[in-house]
């Protein structure tokens, strides 16, 4: 836990950051569990939430300390689990903690106002109420949480949260190994939005790129099926400093010619990955062909 009242150069520093517990391993408890483990954490914030008066050196009777929890911040798997949303992994009904898509309409959704698709905290925060009581069937619990997307929060024992407002996206699984990586992976490579020259051309770029010491840069093999598997802070460079350099560098050719970019979505996995394994034959074909080319380019030059 962090004050959020200590200024920003102090809000984050180890010396002010608070631990209020841990949970015991090897894995991490399931949402049915983590009441347990937050109940004593609880219990004092509600205290304090009423104020508790703390004796100091200026005032002996008692400095009055009032405090109450702004935001959860943890990951997606966290955060569904702590704030009483469903995990994304549903396929039916409600599986957002901020829309109200479900699968079917996730692309369309696209086309409304997105304050049109916003959940309503205070619906929420009844629903997620409601899951904390008995239901007549487990039939009729399902089909409850799939019309509201809510579960059941121990922090509702606070009786000012509201999940919906209090608890923001995960950027890491959102925008690193969500936005990023799609991108990449499905749109460019599965795509074909980049040919095998181009990608080539792109993991040179990404091989002499320079990257601040605090970052780290991702394999050039970056497309390879044997590229290695980036971590959240490889995709996080990519997508904040080099992507936009590295596609024009690799579609410059084709930007300077005006031409298009196909793209073309791919079946299925399998199809996918099938698409993957020929851009990198093709690839390795083409280094071949360029190889002989200069074999012979060089043979001619010393037959002159």
């Amino acid at each position: 836990m962090t004050l959020l009242n200590l200024p920003e150069r102090l809000r984050y520093h180890p010396s002010t950051t608070y631990l209020a517990g841990c949970t015991p391993g090897p894995k991490e408890p399931d949402a049915a569990r983590l009441p347990c483990y937050l109940r004593p954490l609880l219990t004092e914030l509600l205290a304090l939430d009423e104020g508790v008066r703390i004796p100091t050196l200026q005032k002996p009777n008692g400095q009055l300390i009032r405090l109450r929890v702004a935001m959860f911040c943890g990951d997606s798997m966290s955060r569904n689990k702590v704030c009483g949303f469903p995990p994304h992994s549903v396929r039916i009904g409600k599986f957002c903690g901020l829309c109200d898509v479900t699968i079917p309409t996730v692309i369309s959704a696209f086309s409304q106002c997105a304050e049109d698709l916003e959940r309503d905290a205070s619906d929420h925060r009844v629903a997620s109420l409601r899951m904390e009581q008995p239901f007549r069937s487990k039939k009729a619990k399902t089909a409850f949480e799939r019309s509201t997307g809510a579960r059941a929060s121990a922090l509702n024992r606070l009786p000012y949260w509201h999940s919906v407002n209090r608890a923001p996206i995960d950027h890491m699984h959102n925008l690193e190994l969500g936005v990023v990586k799609r991108l990449f992976h499905r749109t460019l490579i599965e795509g074909k939005s980049i040919s095998p020259l181009q990608l080539k051309r792109f993991q040179s770029g990404l091989l002499t790129a320079l990257v601040p010491p605090s970052e780290q840069a991702p394999d050039a093999r970056l497309g390879d099926p044997g590229g290695g598997s980036a971590t959240a802070a490889h995709w996080s460079t990519l997508g904040r400093r080099l992507l936009v350099l590295l596609l024009f560098v690799a579609w410059q050719p084709l930007v300077e010619a005006d031409g298009s970019l196909p793209f073309e979505p791919p079946i299925s996995k399998t199809a996918a990955a099938a698409v993957a394994a020929a851009t990198v034959a093709a690839a390795a074909n083409g280094d071949a062909d360029v190889e002989a080319e200069d074999e012979d380019e060089a043979a001619a030059a010393a037959a002159a």
